[in-house]
């Protein structure tokens, strides 16, 4: 696909953006192991260092301040248990309700899924996380595909998602009244 990713870094092509890694080592970090595709979907096998594998409060804060609409996203994750009348879809809550807990992949999930929302207006994505290997910390997140069935936008989308939410891993806590 030719084109450009709107990124942190400006509209990268959509190769570049693909190979993007994190520059940065924070306490807490995700990294991407392996990446696949097949016709409806494309993968990123996530792995979390550090010890804690959840979002925190402070880091949910972060993300919806930056991306206000991370609330607001459909959720059927196991985790999500807050029962919401506005939730279209029977089973279906949302993600901003179980922001703070989520595990950090599964945050990763749905950040990629605003980005692709984003750069391909009107269409709708749908994703899942699940466990590869708990003791390795290593998750699989699947994405599905634009309508023009390639991979690379999603990931892009991914590979943008891991350097935004490290990059807010690694910022500093903020001091009370900040």
């Amino acid at each position: 696909m030719t084109g450009a990713f709107a990124t942190s870094n400006g509209n990268l092509p959509i190769s570049t953006a693909r190979s993007l890694r994190p520059q940065i080592s924070p306490t807490q970090t995700l990294s991407i192991l392996a990446t696949g595709s097949d016709v409806r979907s494309a993968w990123a096998d996530v792995a979390v260092s550090g010890s804690e594998l959840t979002v925190g409060a402070e880091l949910a804060e972060r993300l919806l301040e930056r991306y206000p609409s991370l609330a607001l996203h459909a959720c059927k994750s196991a985790g999500c248990t807050a029962p919401h009348s506005s939730s279209a879809t029977p089973g279906t809550q949302l993600f901003g309700d179980h922001l703070p807990g989520a595990l950090l992949p599964h945050a990763l999930e749905h950040l990629a899924i605003d980005l692709l929302v984003a750069a391909y207006p009107g269409e709708a994505f749908a994703g899942n996380t699940c466990w590869l290997m708990r003791e390795e910390q290593t998750m699989r997140v699947r994405i599905s595909l634009p309508k023009t069935g390639d991979s690379a936008p999603v990931n892009a989308a991914l590979s943008e998602a891991l350097l935004q939410l490290n990059g807010l891993m690694a910022e500093k806590p903020r001091q009370i009244g900040q």
